[in-house]
């Protein structure tokens, strides 16, 4: 009798047993659904963000591409305004010389406001300047010194025209931060960087043996610069000391771009002392320079650009200047004593004009170095744009 029963016992187990499995079969199907739905909305998600990415990228791009063709429009504007200016100084026998109360740069405000009303509110022209790059110290007028620097000479005879001008002009730093001696051992290394050789210029040179010394370690350049940025990488030269030079130099791609008498800036009219002076004339004697130009320079001008004199030409030649009353007031009437006339010049052939658009959320400044020449044989002008950068590219 007890095995019937256990054998009904049984029998009521494997039936229990047989109503569990689909139970857990279905939350294992839960479970899967679950990941499922969590996969595809993770995917989703991710899509979704790729899209908005891709978007804002397209719409980026597509910004950027626009500000592009707003700089073209400008530079065009520039080159209009330079190929008109030289056709007009043409016709008036003034083919010589360039200065700051030329069509170029009086009328910079009337181009921006041209550009601006053809815009209409599609963008915003936060200033348009066009400077005469030749107004700065172009750093390559350094290259081709062919001799060694003599320490014995004395600093009259030591050094070129050129050379003394920046060693000056490393002096004009506020704070005399740079002495004479820290302006020569500079320039001696920009010497260095501008030469085919690994040959140390005097005292304070540097070739690539030094540079490779460094935590970082690079090569010296041994040709022209390409870029004013270069000065950071020069032996000696502070971040303060490039701070105050970035605005006031060059990378000009011809060595004998040198100063426009006309247009140079009040630092760089300090520069022009007489021959034996190691030291740049002080501020006083460089606005009186600068005043004696037909243009005087105003940095600070609420407006952004120069403000003119009473005057309407500039100096015709380097012989006006050194022989101006206000060079004879500093310097005297004896030969020795006035400034070299040498790497100085009253025209100019390149141009740097600054852009600075805000479109939508995107603001964008650009330079553009312009190159302007005319072929006396075939009496062509033309005006190209042969650099285009930030503020530290020429």
């Amino acid at each position: 009798m007890s095995l019937p029963h256990f054998h009904r016992q049984s029998q009521s187990s494997s039936r229990r047993g047989a109503r569990v499995k689909p139970s857990s079969q279905k939350g294992t199907v839960l479970v899967i659904s679950v990941l499922i739905v969590a996969v595809i909305t993770g995917l989703a998600i991710d899509f979704a963000a790729r899209f908005q990415l891709s978007l804002s990228r397209a719409e980026n791009r597509l910004a950027l591409m626009q500000v592009n063709q707003l700089v073209f429009a400008m530079e065009h504007a520039a080159i209009f305004g330079l190929r008109e200016d030289k056709k007009s100084d043409d016709e008036d026998g003034n083919n010589d010389f360039d200065h700051l109360n030329e069509e170029w740069k009086t009328r910079e405000l009337e181009f921006q406001g041209s550009l601006q009303l053809l815009l209409g509110d599609q963008a915003e022209i936060i200033s348009l300047s066009l400077e005469d790059a030749q107004g700065r110290f172009n750093l390559n007028q350094l290259a081709g010194r062919q001799e060694a620097i003599d320490s014995s000479l004395p600093f009259g005879e030591r050094y070129r025209e050129q050379e003394k001008r920046l060693i000056r002009l490393l002096q004009t730093v506020p704070g005399d931060v740079v002495a004479s001696d820290e302006a020569e051992a500079i320039t001696q290394a920009v010497l260095d960087w501008l030469d085919a050789d690994n040959n140390t210029t005097g005292i304070g040179g540097a070739e690539s043996d030094f540079y490779q010394s460094l935590d970082k370690p690079y090569s010296a350049a041994n040709q022209n610069f390409t870029s004013v940025s270069e000065l950071r990488q020069i032996k000696g030269v502070t971040e303060e000391i490039y701070e105050h030079m970035k605005d006031l130099v060059s990378a000009l791609p011809e060595t004998n771009a040198v100063l426009n008498i006309n247009t140079a800036l009040p630092e760089i009219m300090r520069t022009i002392n007489s021959s034996a002076e190691i030291t740049p004339i002080d501020e006083q004697g460089g606005a009186s320079l600068s005043r004696s130009r037909p243009i005087e320079v105003d940095r600070n001008s609420q407006v952004g650009f120069d403000r003119p004199s009473e005057n309407d030409e500039g100096f015709t030649s380097i012989e006006d200047f050194i022989q101006s009353p206000e060079v004879a007031e500093l310097f005297g009437q004896e030969e020795e004593l006035l400034p070299s006339s040498d790497g100085l010049t009253t025209g100019t052939s390149y141009f740097l004009l600054r852009s600075d658009i805000q479109l939508g959320n995107l603001r964008r400044q650009v330079y553009s170095l312009l190159h302007r020449t005319q072929n006396s044989e075939s009496n062509t002008l033309s005006v190209d744009v042969i650099r285009r950068g930030g503020e530290d590219a020429f």
